[in-house]
């Protein structure tokens, strides 16, 4: 009997989730959960590279969608295209929004032109840094992946006509490579010279600053069904990634509490350090290994049905995990923390590590089991209804069109 395999680019999609969420967890831990543990930095995970990760594995997703002809460079193709992208996260996205307006913003719902105003552009996919960053930051993820969406049947259709050859594939990685580079380093510069302006908000969180990450990974669909020399490569490939997110996650706890300068080589360096190892991981796992497998008729790999099934929940626990962090660190209760520590008997110079852990523990747990209600009671059942809604609708519309003509 074949063994199945999982889908390695989901193990990376859970990978990508996790560093941002413990990172985030720490921001809203109420205690110095750092204090009296050396190795404390570990947890320190890099959250902007997981966010880099998502936009490389964005950029190969939308890429497969059209080198493998399911979308085409037709009107239709395009649309269908848009109209696939916007059922997958508007029902999701908008419950994101008004859940937070009705439970932790109402002030939103009052009559008024700034707050219409703000809850429009919120649902419209038109984050502002002036909107309320800890309830509503992560709709900025969605603003920027939705604008990349925007340009991706464009950006396919300039390579399909002036780049089609394989040959300019390494040419075009790197451009982006040193493109996207040079980009971060000269507005970082200028905003160093000019002494305006905020690494976050106009280098990180631009679509443009990431056009390098999505678009890598989109041409990285180049490669398929091409002949390769390559052999794949088992375990490596994830230690090295371990290793760059440990590093990154060392020089990152070390310049945000003991302000040393290494915080430039995580803004300027590593994004594109991130772009050539997340590259490498998709093409050893997702193009070589697929390649190998036409030819094999067993399947040596071992099936996992949680990483691929955990996977399926990486959108609503991305757009949710800070909203539950948000409220556990609301509700704290520090006599509740310090007696169950008191019942492991762990000793009080670790006891603010200790909340820290138990504190993420419990918020994991909770952003879990929103995740899998978000995913069955409004996902899949409102993405079906709305599916349904929408087919009626062009039906009857372009149906009653083509009758009258």
């Amino acid at each position: 009997m074949e063994k199945e395999k999982y889908d390695r680019l989901n193990l990376l999609r859970i990978i990508a989730f996790l560093i941002v969420f413990l990172l985030h967890a720490k921001i809203f831990i109420p205690v110095e959960w750092f204090d009296n543990v050396k190795i404390s930095w570990i947890l320190f995970t890099p959250a902007w590279a997981g966010v880099w990760i998502f936009f490389v594995l964005s950029g190969y997703g939308i890429g497969s969608g059209f080198y493998s002809g399911k979308y085409q460079m037709t009107k239709h193709g395009i649309l269908k295209f848009y109209y696939s992208r916007l059922l997958k996260i508007l029902p999701l996205y908008w419950t994101y929004i008004c859940l937070i307006v009705i439970f932790l913003k109402p002030e939103y719902l009052l009559p008024g032109r700034d707050s219409i105003t703000k809850l429009l552009k919120l649902l419209l996919f038109n984050y502002q840094e002036e909107f309320d960053s800890t309830e509503f930051g992560l709709a900025w993820y969605m603003t920027t992946l939705l604008r990349l969406y925007l340009v991706a049947p464009l950006f396919y259709l300039l390579i399909k006509r002036y780049l089609s050859n394989c040959k300019y594939f390494k040419w075009l990685f790197l451009l982006f490579l040193i493109g996207g580079f040079v980009f971060r380093v000269a507005m970082g510069y200028h905003i160093a010279v000019v002494g305006d302006g905020n690494w976050s908000s106009d280098i990180y969180k631009p679509f443009y600053f990431n056009l390098d990450l999505f678009c890598s990974g989109f041409i990285l669909n180049e490669l398929k069904n091409k002949k390769h020399r390559w052999r794949k490569i088992h375990i490596i490939p994830w230690l090295g990634l371990c290793t760059i997110i440990l590093y990154n996650s060392y020089i990152y706890f070390y310049a945000s509490y003991y302000g040393t300068a290494n915080i430039d080589i995580y803004c300027y360096i590593l994004p594109s350090i991130y772009l050539i190892y997340i590259c490498f991981i998709i093409y050893n796992y997702d193009i070589v290994e697929k390649t190998e497998l036409k030819n094999e008729t067993k399947n040596p790999n071992i099936k996992s049905g949680i990483i691929d099934s955990f996977a399926k929940l990486i959108m609503p626990l991305y757009l949710f995990h800070s909203t539950v962090l948000f409220c556990m660190k609301n509700g704290y209760k520090e006599t509740w923390y310090i007696h169950i520590i008191q019942l492991f008997k762990i000793p009080e110079e670790y006891w603010n590590f200790s909340i820290g852990v138990m504190f993420t523990g419990i918020s994991f747990v909770y952003t879990v089991i929103l995740a899998i209600l978000m995913y069955h009671l409004i996902m899949i059942p409102l993405n079906k209804k709305l599916d349904q809604s929408c087919r009626q609708i062009y039906y009857q519309v372009f149906g009653r069109i083509k009758k009258s003509k």
